[in-house]
């Protein structure tokens, strides 16, 4: 479904901050704070050189023994998290998540939905097949999961002729499908992230469930990048999460079953290398 764009009221951006800061702050001040994480980072970068310039060799040596003591314990640090993030992992695969889910709170679990929330902008559907195929295969069942296609305006034509495809070929397993399209230009907003797009997508989704009378504390959202695909378990396995916990609808929910596979051997071979270290540091 689309919403009417041509009034769009400027809700995004709070009467008490502006940038990021609060308002009324001096400019002077606001540049201030945005050039020390980047001052930070050359003095620590510069600091040999000029060590070497004013021939202060102690502290050369102590700084550069410092930096060769802090990265061996990263890298001690690396490994040993790496190899427990593993053996998690492997634990939570093994895992039969929706028989430990009927222990504890079957009912509960019978109440619940999930929304996929799915950014996209120029995807092509070799790309969003994959990731729904993956998705609809969870095994709480796709028929309680609710996709969300959050798109933007400047490529609206190629992804609804996309959404229209994909909800042919699965709108009959999910439990619903349907699109919001966030319209450019809003006063407030950062463009060019995906913040905003399923920031809209959601709200609106939210007004509609409203509408028809459901009950948003039944919902679980999952905001996943569009070639995410995820592990069959990791729905079962985050929803454990949330019955086994107290006050859940306060918190934010990950798992060891997490979400590494995506296209990741058909990009450029960069962003493959980003991509590998990015799920290492992550396990």
């Amino acid at each position: 479904m689309e919403k009417d764009t041509s009034s769009v009221e400027n809700i995004y951006k709070p009467k008490d901050r502006d940038g990021g800061f609060p308002s009324g702050m001096p400019y002077f001040k606001k540049r201030f704070y945005e050039i020390i994480p980047g001052l930070f980072v050359w003095v620590l970068l510069l600091l040999p050189l000029i060590f070497a310039i004013f021939k202060w060799e102690e502290a050369l040596v102590i700084y550069i023994a410092y930096l060769v003591t802090y990265w061996a314990y990263r890298t001690v640090k690396f490994v040993v998290g790496g190899y427990i993030g593993v053996k998690r992992m492997k634990r939570d695969i093994s895992t039969d998540w929706m028989k430990k889910i009927r222990e504890v709170n079957e009912k509960r679990f019978n109440e619940i939905r999930y929304v996929y929330l799915c950014p996209v902008y120029a995807e092509s559907l070799d790309v969003l097949i994959p990731s729904f195929e993956s998705w609809s295969a969870n095994d709480v069942g796709a028929e309680k999961i609710d996709v969300v296609v959050a798109m933007e305006e400047k490529k609206k034509d190629l992804q609804i002729e996309n959404f229209k495809i994909l909800q042919e070929k699965f709108g009959k397993k999910f439990g619903s499908m349907r699109y919001y399209i966030h319209p450019a230009g809003i006063p407030g907003e950062i463009s060019g992230v995906k913040g905003a797009n399923i920031n809209w997508a959601a709200r609106h989704f939210v007004d509609d469930l409203n509408k028809e009378g459901k009950d948003i504390g039944n919902y679980l959202l999952a905001s996943c990048d569009s070639d995410q695909r995820p592990h069959p378990k990791y729905l079962s396995a985050i929803t454990y999460k949330y019955l086994t916990v107290e006050n859940p609808d306060l918190g934010y929910y990950a798992t060891a079953v997490h979400t590494f596979n995506n296209n990741i051997w058909n990009v450029p071979s960069i962003i493959r290398t980003q991509s590998n270290m990015l799920s290492q540091g992550s396990i």
